[in-house]
């Protein structure tokens, strides 16, 4: 597998002792790489605000708690909590389509050094 670090990959491509086609395919296993921590980065944001979402939640629970429910206020925490449960609904479905996503571009990639045959 590639070394996690794109910039230890960088700097291989931009040798210039390392024949063409090798920097082409180091070059190309970059780009496939850098798919898969974009697509990471991306899951990783859909997580981050789900936590915040939670952590909301928690608050406007508690706030509920001390409000009638007869009352306005409590009628608003309560289309807020239904609101959030939605985004969060839709949040989790995209990151599990993220997930497929990147286990499909590791395996894109994966499937790419194992054919390679340079130099």
């Amino acid at each position: 597998m590639l070394p996690s670090d794109i910039g230890q990959l960088l700097s291989y491509s931009r040798a210039g002792e390392i024949p063409k086609d090798v920097r082409d395919a180091i070059g190309k296993a970059i780009e496939m790489k850098q798919g898969v921590l974009d697509v990471e980065q991306q899951m990783t944001a859909r997580s981050q605000e789900i936590n915040e979402i939670t952590g909301e939640q928690t608050r406007i629970r508690e706030n509920m708690k001390t409000v009638s429910p007869s009352t306005s206020y409590y009628s608003r925490l309560l289309a807020k909590l239904n609101d959030q449960e939605s985004t969060i609904e839709r949040l989790q479905t995209e990151r599990a389509a993220l997930v497929t996503k990147r286990d499909g571009l590791r395996k894109d990639l994966e499937a790419y050094l194992q054919g390679l045959s340079v130099g």
